[in-house]
């Protein structure tokens, strides 16, 4: 399906949410069905940025129906056989990447300005009070099932690389993630197509995700 004109991006939306809503199974439970929405509407929406581009008519909506193992593709304006073949190469980078920093060099080539609105977007609201954050998180005793997950681990191993950690509390790595955003954040970093740019932006990932 195609739009022709960006305002047309909430009648993307609605299709692909009416999609979604026929294609429950009827037997699974309320809790499934919310577990199993939220991991594909993550999926579908990872695919629709790195096949966005920073043109005006390239935003892309995604849609997965896993009954067919088919995946729905939704753009707006007008479409020509670059967007197929780009779609293509960026499936083979998916099926041959061991993570997602295996991606980044796709993404700053199709969506860098996007990415990089995200980010001041983080730095507007995060800058004027992070030394406020940091001040209240000296304070807070985080108990030891609050972090966890891949982006917790990810950021486990660089906290634990650059400051020979071995072993951290759940209040080091909050105020070790907090400090690692502001940081970052001040020296306005933005995400561009150099490794070094790659390795930046997937530790503020890592950081602001824990």
């Amino acid at each position: 399906m195609s739009y022709g004109q960006a305002e047309d991006q909430p009648k993307i939306a609605e299709d692909l949410w009416l999609l979604r809503k026929l294609h429950f199974e009827p037997d699974t439970s309320p809790l499934e069905i919310c577990r199993e929405a939220y991991q594909r509407l993550v999926l579908s929406d990872t695919i629709a940025l790195y096949l966005t581009t920073d043109d005006l008519d390239g935003v892309v909506a995604a849609f997965y129906m896993p009954q067919d193992s088919i995946l729905f593709l939704a753009k707006s304006g007008s479409s020509d056989p670059s967007y197929a073949a780009e779609s293509t190469v960026f499936f083979r980078e998916l099926a041959n990447a061991n993570g997602f920093e295996d991606l980044l060099p796709f993404l700053a080539r199709r969506s860098c300005n996007r990415v990089n609105k995200r980010i001041r977007k983080l730095r507007y609201y995060y800058n004027p009070s992070g030394n406020e954050l940091i001040r209240i998180a000296r304070k807070y005793e985080p108990t030891d099932t609050e972090f966890s997950g891949p982006w917790y681990r990810k950021f486990i191993q660089i906290i634990r690389t650059e400051d020979q950690l071995d072993e951290l509390s759940s209040k080091q790595i909050l105020l070790h993630a907090l400090t690692f955003c502001k940081d970052q954040l001040e020296k306005d970093f933005e995400f561009s197509n150099n490794p070094e740019s790659h390795r930046s932006f997937a530790g503020l990932l890592y950081a602001a995700s824990t």
